[in-house]
């Protein structure tokens, strides 16, 4: 097997991108649990004795799908860091050696993966914005009339 050398600066010069862009998206991932506790907290409502004024965060989003997107995006951000992390010192030091250090099938699926996170954490993000528009809809039709 021969040594790929512009395969290892083409993983090189992607793997810090892709961690950046993880980087970037780290807000989204962890804005879902925040988004939950500041809406659950909201209680747009006029008439105190009214449950029907409160608006909570899990008529919007299932608890248990808020959690699972939380969890999941969180993690798969933090992975995709370390992930990328971790191909980029693979790639430094096959170029450092001259040779390759492992497989190359196996930079190209750390990479792939690395992408797939990114858009899970962005489909995140969408779905956490998606939520927010929907509270103020309904926090707004909830409100009397000249109270808007």
């Amino acid at each position: 097997m021969s040594y790929h050398e512009a395969f290892w600066l083409v993983t090189g010069t992607a793997a810090p991108v892709i961690a950046l862009a993880a980087v970037v998206a780290l807000p989204d991932a962890s804005a879902f649990s925040d988004t939950a506790w500041q809406l659950t907290m909201r209680v747009p409502t006029y008439e105190p004795s009214s449950e029907q004024g409160k608006l909570k965060f899990e008529d919007i989003v299932p608890e248990w799908q808020r959690l699972l997107l939380s969890l999941i995006s969180q993690v798969g951000s933090f992975g995709n860091v370390v992930l990328q992390a971790a191909l980029l010192a693979v790639s430094l030091s096959a170029l450092a050696t001259g040779r390759d250090l492992i497989p190359v099938w196996l930079p190209i699926v750390a990479a792939v993966t690395g992408i797939l996170l990114l858009t899970l954490t962005a489909l995140t993000g969408l779905s956490i914005r998606r939520a927010e528009r929907v509270a103020r809809r309904k926090e707004m039709s909830s409100r009397p009339p000249g109270h808007g």
